[in-house]
């Protein structure tokens, strides 16, 4: 029986926007290999890289990770896989962590846990342990990319198994020393049985290949190597199994060092909150209804508002990296990275603001349910803004985020319902807002796949 290739793109077409990169095109990777792509700008080097990481949605044929699909021509996407290693092209960090963070984030991306003096040590094999303290933005462009691709190879290098690492462009940047680092880190994963695919312009990345396969497709050359049959028995750095830990704390973390995402939450609602105050209307002969809409106003806008963690997977690529991890469980993770207390918290300040103490069990388990609504808007919308925002198709964005001022509206026929004690109709309402929350989050997770 033949060996199953590491990584194997079967007949897969691939289109950026109108244009078919890749088309009916085969690649297999085994263990033990090391593949350099070449060729000109828009050849399809980096697009052949993602689509073998998982990155790229496939309109026909199939991606396969050892026997198992990761993604395929239905939209059908793994939630599961093994680890690969990614470098993108451009960046992979996040600016406001450090490196040794950034080596701890990733390996716990791919379930794995390694000691803080293991780390140092990968850290001084790159040169970079002088300034592992130091946020990622403070270095410089050189040391940022060989922290990028230490972070590639730091996931075979923990593995116990036959790993991919994926380098597009690596020596980008780097200085002689670096490229010689880079260069023996290459041979040595090659030569400790996982496999490298590296696409590249560097000469000195292209002239070591010792290849003795030259295959010409799309306008790209590969160069295989021969494939090292070593067999894998260890691991090369010493770490320990964890559970695959998702990006909550991650974005806590940084969100609690820059306070964006915290301030871009608290500023709307508290200009909200002055604007209603300023104006008189806590004061005003107004409908219920109405006081009811300003109390849950500032809380509706914050709850909105786009998080940070939108710039931390877009800006420096970190997205592709925690994309290659988590493959389709990606979307999941950031639902639940961009929950937020905050709204429930304004919305706490405008019911005590502009409405009456309520005076039985069952309207304050009402108005809890109402509060729990206000944390899972922010999922929900921070979903939408992953999957639409950016550019990508902002009219759908706009689109998917208008229904919310439907479930402002239901909320506020709720607490109405409540002060009249028409707790029947209140639960009709609760039901309602949150299977709307629930449809707008199924529709946008169908809609970006």
């Amino acid at each position: 029986m033949d060996e199953a290739p590491l990584l194997a793109l079967e007949k897969a077409t691939v289109q950026r926007g109108h244009l078919a990169i890749l088309e009916e095109f085969d690649f297999k990777l085994y263990a033990g290999e090391r593949c350099t792509i070449i060729g000109p700008n828009g050849s399809g080097k980096s697009t052949l890289l993602r689509s073998l990481a998982g990155l790229l949605p496939l309109r026909t044929g199939v991606l396969l990770h050892g026997n198992h699909s990761i993604r395929d021509q239905d939209g059908r996407h793994a939630f599961r896989t093994k680890p690969i290693g990614w470098c993108p092209q451009s960046a992979g960090t996040t600016s406001a962590a450090t490196p040794i963070e950034h080596l701890r984030t990733t390996l716990q991306m791919h379930g794995a846990k390694m000691g803080d003096e293991n780390l140092i040590e990968v850290l001084n094999h790159w040169g970079l342990d002088h300034r592992r303290h130091d946020r990622i933005a403070w270095l410089s462009g050189g040391l940022r990319r060989r922290l990028e691709v230490a972070s590639a190879f730091i996931v075979a290098e923990t593995s116990t198994s036959p790993v991919p690492v994926l380098l597009d462009e690596p020596s980008e940047g780097l200085d002689e020393l670096g490229v010689e680092i880079l260069l023996n880190k290459i041979q040595n994963i090659v030569n400790s049985g996982h496999s490298v695919v590296v696409s590249t312009h560097d000469p000195r990345l292209i002239t070591t290949t010792g290849e003795t396969e030259r295959v010409e497709t799309n306008g790209m050359e590969i160069l295989r190597n021969e494939r090292n049959h070593t067999e894998l028995a260890s691991r090369m750095c010493e770490a320990s199994n964890i559970y695959p830990g998702g990006m909550f704390a991650w974005n806590l973390r940084l969100d609690l060092r820059e306070f964006s995402t915290p301030s871009a939450r608290w500023l709307p609602g508290l200009i909200a909150f002055g604007i209603l105050i300023g104006s008189g209307l806590d004061q005003a002969n107004i409908p219920f209804l109405g006081k009811a809409a300003l109390a849950l106003s500032p809380a509706m806008i914050s709850a909105m508002i786009r998080p940070s963690l939108m710039d931390r997977l877009s800006d420096r690529e970190m997205g592709s990296v925690w994309a290659t991890s988590l493959q389709g469980r990606l979307s999941f993770h950031v639902t639940l990275a961009s929950m937020s207390t905050i709204p429930v918290i304004l919305a706490i300040v405008g019911l005590l603001m502009f409405l009456p103490t309520p005076d039985s069990t069952e309207a304050w388990i009402q108005i809890g349910l109402i509060l729990g609504i206000l944390i899972d808007i922010p999922c929900t919308a921070g979903l939408i803004h992953y999957r639409f925002g950016q550019g990508r198709r902002p009219a759908l964005m706009i689109l998917l985020l208008t229904p919310f001022a439907w479930v402002l509206l239901t909320m506020c026929s709720v607490l109405d319902a409540i002060y009249l004690e028409a707790y029947s109709d209140a639960w009709t309402g609760i039901a309602v807002s949150y299977a709307s929350i629930i449809g707008l989050f199924l529709l946008a997770w169908a809609l970006g796949e």
